[in-house]
């Protein structure tokens, strides 16, 4: 989407690339609907390439939204309650600027791959991806300051912190994360199209805003 709004804006006179760019940008002064997090300090961090801070911060917001900042850490029913809307925008800003190797979704095709069903952990399955997604080698969970924090590491390797992956699944871990994609599925195929439709909303109010003067 970045893409094409870069494309759209070098025809509009008087505003600059950057301006209208920041302007548009899917969470760019956009905070959740339901728990209105703000997701803007982990866009500018992946735009930045800053990884490993981009996978902390996930995990402080969404600690956040479930109200979980006292254990520190992501229960399983914590994720099965976790708001639809807020669990698809972050998927969908870790995969906007992975170029879609990282994110929740992605973790959950994976567990698939090697055999999983969302929503039910199994430990023979949770080795299988961890090694798939390099969290785990020569049968050892990586510790998370081993784990591999550029744009070039295996797809599903981020983020890491959120799905409890490097714990070898204590509590359920992606399992339990796919499970919540599954169940939002509606929500994590509809919410790009709501983002479009708000971002075009903006470059019209602009156009309007240049024609008045």
């Amino acid at each position: 989407m970045t893409q094409w709004l870069n494309r759209f804006t070098l025809g509009a006179a008087g505003i600059t690339v950057l301006t209208l760019t920041a302007c548009l940008s899917p969470t760019a002064n956009q905070h959740s609907t339901f728990t209105r997090a703000d997701y803007r300090q982990l866009e500018r961090l992946l735009q930045q390439g800053e990884w490993q801070a981009a996978d902390r911060e996930t995990l402080v917001q969404m600690l956040a939204v479930a109200d979980r900042q006292k254990q520190g850490w992501l229960s399983a029913q914590a994720i099965a309650t976790f708001p639809c809307e807020d669990f698809a925008t972050i998927n969908r800003i870790w995969q906007q600027y992975s170029d879609r190797r990282f994110g929740f979704s992605i973790q959950k095709r994976i567990w698939e791959a090697v055999g999983g069903k969302p929503g039910i952990y199994d430990r023979q399955i949770a080795l299988k991806l961890g090694e798939r997604v390099g969290w785990q080698k020569n049968g050892q969970w990586q510790s998370y300051n081993h784990l591999t924090f550029t744009a070039n590491a295996p797809v599903g390797h981020l983020p890491a912190t959120t799905g409890n992956g490097v714990s070898g699944g204590v509590w359920g871990g992606v399992a339990t994360m796919a499970g919540r994609v599954k169940a939002c599925a509606t929500v994590f195929d509809r919410l790009p199209n709501v983002l479009q439709k708000k971002a075009e909303k903006v470059v019209q109010q602009h156009q309007t805003a240049l024609r008045a003067g």
